[in-house]
């Protein structure tokens, strides 16, 4: 893909914003608006969907794709939006609530 392209396809990803209400419980005002504003643009790159164009999205990919918590400011946001989502898909958080509190499930009733 030509580098114009590229470059026209990041630009395009950072002024969509990503849908993570989910996540307001557990990061900062300023980590949920950097998430809501950039995140789209960040699953790109994790998705491969987009080559980084820095070295230093080339180590946010990297550190995402290891499957470790990333030592990177904004690698760890995106990181902990992926394993909240992935807590929310099998079903282990029934419901967040404003608060940040959840739901009890029957398995945490019985212990």
């Amino acid at each position: 893909m030509q580098k114009s392209l590229i470059l026209k396809k990041h630009l395009e990803l950072l002024g969509k914003p990503l849908s993570c209400s989910f996540m307001k419980p557990i990061l900062t005002k300023e980590e949920y608006t950097f998430l809501r504003k950039h995140g789209k643009w960040m699953r790109a790159l994790y998705k491969k969907e987009i080559p980084p164009l820095s070295h230093k999205q080339k180590r946010y990919c990297e550190e995402l794709w290891s499957g470790e918590r990333p030592e990177d400011e904004l690698a760890l946001i995106f990181w902990k939006y992926l394993h909240r989502k992935q807590l929310i898909q099998r079903g282990k958080l029934e419901k967040i609530r404003s608060t940040g509190k959840l739901k009890q499930t029957s398995v945490q009733s019985r212990k």
